[in-house]
C-alpha cells in the first residue's frame, strides 16, 4: 500500500481518497462539493462544507462505508485480525495522543485516522496518509490508544472499511453543478446537522463577526481551544475549494477552477490569521485583516456562483 501524497485532505478524507484510487476511480471526481455550513453553540463549533455525507454519496458513486465504534477492547482488537486475514484493508480512529510518531503525542487529545495494511504476533503495520508514516505499532501501543480514545471521547475508537457495491459510477457534471448552485444560495440541507445553522455564501459574514468577537473579547488563553478548533475546520473549507478546482479542471472549466483556487488561498488565509493570532498573541491589526480576507472570499465566491450558473445555463 502506498502512501498518499495529497496534503488538501484531513486524515480521514485522505483514507477515502486512497480507497478511491485502489479501486481504479478518479478521485477527483468524487470531491465536488463546496458547500458552508456553520453553527456555534457555547463551546460545540459546527463548520463543514460537504452537504452530504459519507453515507449518502459514497453509494451514488457504487461504493459503500462500514464503521463499527468499539467498547470492547477484546472484540476491537478481534476484529482488526479478522478484517485483515480476509485481505480487507481497514481504517483505524483512535486518540493521537497514544501514537509515538504524531505530532500530538502525549501533548494532545486528538482522534486521528490512519490505515492498518498488515499485522503479526508484536505489532501492526500502519500506513498513515496524513503523517506521511509507514511503519510498526506494537500492540500495547494500540491498547493504549483504544483506552485514552474511551476515555477522552465520547463516540470510542472505530474500524471502517471501504468496498464497493457495484460497478463505479460518475456523477453527471450539471447535477453537481446544480447541486453546489444550491449551497452557495443557502438552499441545501446538510447531513448529520440538524439544519438550524447559517449555509451559503451569507454565512461567512456571521464566521467572521464571531471570530473577531472572540479575538477582541476573550483572553487568549481561554480562546485557545475555540479558536484552534476553528482553524481546523476553516482548513477544511479551503481544502474543499481546491479540491472543487481539480473536480472543475478535469472538465475544462478553467476559469471556474481559476477561482477556486483563489478561493482556497484566501480561506486559508483567512485560517492562518487565526493560528498566527494564537502563536503571536497581538491583536492590533487582526480584525483589519480577517474583514480583508472575508470580502476577498464573498466576492469570489459570488463569483464562482455566477460561472456555474452561466455553466448551466449553456
Amino acid at each position: 500500500m502506498q502512501l498518499n501524497t495529497n496534503l488538501n485532505h484531513s486524515c480521514f478524507d485522505i483514507i477515502i481518497d486512497s480507497c478511491l484510487k485502489r479501486f481504479g476511480m478518479n478521485e477527483s471526481l468524487f470531491w465536488n462539493q463546496v458547500g458552508l455550513y456553520y453553527k456555534k453553540e457555547k463551546e460545540n463549533l459546527t463548520l463543514i462544507s460537504s452537504y452530504r455525507s459519507y453515507e449518502e454519496s459514497l453509494p451514488r458513486h457504487g461504493l459503500i462505508i462500514d464503521e463499527n465504534y468499539y467498547n470492547s477492547e477484546e472484540n476491537f482488537l478481534i476484529d482488526i485480525k479478522n478484517f485483515l486475514r480476509r485481505g480487507i484493508s481497514i481504517g483505524l480512529e483512535v486518540d493521537a495522543y497514544e501514537l509515538p510518531y504524531c505530532l500530538c503525542y502525549k501533548s494532545l487529545h486528538l482522534l486521528h485516522t490512519f490505515e492498518i495494511e498488515s499485522f503479526n504476533e508484536k505489532e501492526i503495520i500502519v500506513v498513515d496518509h496524513y503523517y506521511r508514516y509507514k511503519g510498526s505499532i506494537d500492540w500495547k501501543t494500540v491498547s493504549k490508544a483504544f483506552q485514552s480514545t474511551l476515555q477522552h471521547f465520547q463516540t470510542g475508537p472505530s474500524l471502517f472499511t471501504v468496498k464497493k457495491s457495484g460497478e463505479l459510477k460518475i456523477k453527471p457534471l450539471k447535477e453537481c453543478l446544480k447541486e453546489n448552485i444550491k449551497a452557495f444560495k443557502g438552499e441545501i440541507n446538510f447531513s448529520r446537522t440538524d439544519n438550524s445553522g447559517v449555509s451559503g455564501i451569507k454565512a461567512i459574514t456571521v464566521i467572521e463577526n464571531d471570530v473577531i468577537k472572540i479575538i477582541k473579547t476573550e483572553d487568549v488563553q481561554e480562546s485557545m481551544g475555540v479558536l484552534s478548533d476553528y482553524y481546523n475546520k476553516l482548513k477544511g473549507v479551503a481544502d474543499s475549494r481546491y479540491n472543487f478546482k481539480k473536480y472543475l479542471e478535469y472538465y475544462h472549466l478553467e476559469d471556474a477552477a481559476e477561482i477556486s483556487e483563489t478561493l482556497f488561498q484566501n480561506w486559508m488565509a483567512f485560517a492562518n490569521i487565526i493560528l498566527r493570532y494564537l502563536f503571536l498573541k497581538d491583536k492590533s491589526t487582526v480584525a483589519e485583516k480577517l474583514t480583508y480576507r472575508a470580502t476577498m472570499i464573498k466576492e469570489n465566491e459570488l463569483r464562482l456562483l455566477e460561472l456555474l450558473e452561466n455553466e448551466i445555463n449553456s
